[in-house]
């Protein structure tokens, strides 16, 4: 199998795992991560969570606009942990508030305004600055902020990605 360089995500119904046929009746989104020939190899986003399955090229397809529309911002997981945030290029981070643990550090970002500027804190030290923008936020990749004076900041690799009612500290009235 050849690995992407990143992963995508798809619609499929023929699906093939080690221990047998796990087809869908309808699409159904997913994941991959490789390449195996005629094959995408990937998993799909619900149900058991079976990795390496392989979904045949010629029966698997991008999503429509309208699908992609629907799906970004969905989270799947498993035990409360979310494995995957579906962000599509050019549709933007969710808005909901969430927790992003990375190799170094938890953060806690509330929910995004009209804007899309949020607050955000960090559990084990202070940032320096309270309000930021997600530009880009990836599972194992660095998350990317925008922050008010123009200038970037990115952190270490995100483990995961949890959603919830966030507390942070209020953000300061502007005149």
């Amino acid at each position: 199998m050849q690995q992407l360089k990143t992963v995508r995500y798809l619609m499929a119904t023929k699906a093939i795992h080690t221990t047998g046929d796990i087809s869908r009746k309808s699409p159904s989104l997913c994941v991959v991560y490789g390449e195996d020939g005629d094959d995408w190899v990937g998993r799909f986003l619900s149900g058991f969570g079976f990795f390496d399955v392989h979904f045949p090229k010629k029966t698997t397809r991008e999503l429509t606009r309208e699908e992609k529309k629907t799906w970004n911002g969905a989270a799947f997981g498993v035990g409360g942990r979310i494995m995957n945030l579906v962000v599509f290029p050019g549709f933007g981070v969710p808005r909901r508030a969430i927790v992003v643990k990375t190799r170094n550090s938890v953060y806690r970002l509330g929910k995004a305004e009209r804007d899309g500027t949020r607050t955000i804190v960090r559990d084990d030290r202070p940032l320096g600055f309270s309000t930021v923008k997600i530009s880009f936020l990836k599972i194992g990749r660095s998350m990317l902020v925008d922050m008010l004076d123009g200038s970037q900041w990115k952190t270490s690799s995100v483990l995961s990605v949890e959603s919830g009612k966030i507390r942070c500290s209020p953000r300061p009235k502007q005149s």
